[in-house]
């Protein structure tokens, strides 16, 4: 409340800026000037009024799963240039049509095959894991999420860091699975 002293969750002394009428952030609890909207250390949205809680809104499973197709047409971008430059770096047209060739009138993968759907493979799994844990854990939301005004943030609403971000990459890739 405006008038507390003490935070009612840790117990903590509150810092002397609520009296000045500063927007105090939930997240990470920087001072900001009473006219702004957003953190400008975290970048949480900050209440209407000086003194007072802002409640966070949960998005919907429309609005991440389209958060989710927008980041993955993004990754596939990426992924399909990166893809294109080691491939071709490493293997010209008429090796690559031979390639097909070959699987086509034999059924049989040969090992050239089965090293380009390794690359694929392994500059699916960095890209995605670096978009993704360097997006949130720096700015606390990807392209998609940015774009349907979503953030990941920690239950108490605080900045997820980078660690915390990379798990959660890892956890989206074991999701895939």
């Amino acid at each position: 409340s405006p008038t507390a002293v003490y935070c009612a969750k840790c117990g903590l002394k509150l810092p002397e800026v609520v009296a000045q009428n500063k927007k105090i952030c939930a997240g990470c609890g920087a001072a900001n000037s009473p006219a702004s909207q957003y953190c400008y250390k975290c970048g949480l949205q900050l209440p209407d009024k000086p003194g007072s809680s802002y409640e966070l809104r949960y998005g919907g499973f429309g609005e991440r799963l389209l958060a989710f197709f927008i980041n993955g047409i993004l990754s596939g971008i990426l992924i399909f240039v990166i893809l294109v430059v080691i491939i071709s770096t490493k293997y010209d047209a008429a090796t690559l049509d031979e390639i097909s060739a070959n699987m086509r009138a034999t059924g049989v993968v040969d090992s050239r095959a089965w090293s380009i759907l390794g690359i694929f493979f392994l500059t699916f799994l960095i890209v995605t894991v670096l978009y993704s844990t360097i997006s949130i854990g720096v700015w606390g939301r990807t392209i998609g999420k940015a774009a349907l005004k979503l953030k990941v943030v920690k239950p108490d609403g605080s900045r997820v860091g980078v660690i915390r971000a990379f798990g959660r990459s890892l956890a989206y890739i074991l999701n895939y699975f």
